[in-house]
């Protein structure tokens, strides 16, 4: 039990999308371990500021970490036996309650190799991509309303936001 003015302990969970890689990434109060799933072994740990959101993308080679003012991007750089490198930091102009990347890039088009960060805070939304470079920010038209999930469309082309009140907004989604 927690007394008042202790921190809270934060567990997250990532499993990877590829079965037979047999591993999985725990955050406890912002220190990421992999464990392999076979043998139950800690492959390695490393610190990474993932206190609210944790998410594996691009085959399991980019990790994207987020605590409520802060967004991590770490690059596996096709070595996923090692700890991943920091690629880059963004300090967010919102507080962050929602935050999702889209787990594969399209492979031809105009969104080719494009992966969108998006974050949200209320009723306010901001899109990212590549190192974080803003994209496209807004808000759903309704102050009354809170924006609870983002996903992206089959084809990245679209962005679907859900609201608390039932709402699901759709936006096209520029190229960069």
């Amino acid at each position: 039990m927690y007394q008042h003015g202790e921190a809270k302990e934060v567990t997250l969970m990532q499993l990877t999308s590829q079965v037979p890689m047999n591993f999985m990434f725990i955050s406890i109060n912002g220190k990421v371990y992999k464990y392999n799933l076979v043998t139950k072994e800690c492959l390695f740990e490393f610190n990474t500021f993932a206190h609210a959101q944790m998410q594996l993308y691009d085959l399991d080679d980019k990790l994207l970490v987020a605590d409520r003012q802060q967004l991590r991007l770490w690059d596996f750089f096709d070595h996923k036996e090692e700890i991943p490198e920091l690629v880059t930091v963004l300090e967010c102009p919102l507080k962050i309650e929602q935050v999702k990347v889209n787990k594969l890039a399209e492979e031809n088009g105009e969104h080719k190799n494009v992966y969108y960060y998006v974050i949200s805070s209320k009723d306010e939304f901001k899109v990212y991509h590549g190192r974080l470079e803003l994209l496209l920010e807004g808000d759903i038209d309704n102050k009354m309303d809170r924006i609870t999930s983002i996903e992206f469309g089959l084809d990245t082309r679209y962005l679907y936001i859900g609201t608390e009140k039932g709402n699901i907004i759709k936006y096209e989604l520029p190229s960069p």
